[in-house]
């Protein structure tokens, strides 16, 4: 287990390290993949509901602060799940927004789909999918700790982080995966 805070470092640093790209295309992919590692870190999603992010309507802003909302139709079990953006990860947000999604949305290829408002935008400017979702989280992992690491072991690690590090509290996992119950 490599462990939240090592992968939330990962993905900040990601992001720090973006502008040093050769190209900007290169730069908001490594914006983007740090903002979705760090945010899983922090936000442990299920991979439909982490591609399912899009703003207005799963990604709300109010005032200064965001919102992740997953709808009941969307999650899992059909409970509605709502988080907020931890606030160390919303200045990062708002450059992606503003200077790297942008680039991506630009990008022309013979698969370009239109982006919507979907968060997730690929390196081809089209919505990422799961399986590109998948492949460059573990590909930025690998590259940093030696092994993949896809987006459901974040979840695992959120967990396992809860119960070795904060026992007393380890229930808390249970929301935090959106989940019913404490034995699952």
């Amino acid at each position: 287990m490599v462990g939240p805070d090592r992968l939330l470092s990962h993905g900040l640093r990601l992001m720090a390290d973006a502008e040093q790209h050769s190209t900007p295309r290169l730069a908001a992919m490594a914006c983007r993949d740090g903002l979705i590692i760090a945010l899983l870190a922090l936000v442990p999603l299920r991979r439909g509901n982490l591609l399912s992010l899009a703003m207005g309507t799963c990604l709300i802003k109010n005032a200064d602060q965001w919102t992740i909302l997953i709808t009941s139709k969307k999650s899992k079990n059909h409970d509605t799940l709502e988080y907020a953006l931890p606030e160390m990860l919303v200045p990062h947000l708002q450059a992606y927004l503003e200077v790297h999604r942008p680039v991506l949305t630009k990008q022309v290829n013979r698969w370009k789909a239109d982006t919507g408002n979907h968060l997730w935008v690929s390196s081809h400017g089209s919505p990422m999918t799961e399986m590109a979702i998948y492949g460059a989280i573990a590909k930025r992992t690998k590259a940093a700790f030696g092994t993949a690491i896809n987006p459901h072991l974040f979840r695992d690690e959120a967990a396992t982080a809860r119960a070795i590090h904060d026992p007393a509290h380890v229930r808390s996992a249970a929301p935090l995966l959106g989940h019913r119950q404490l034995s699952t």
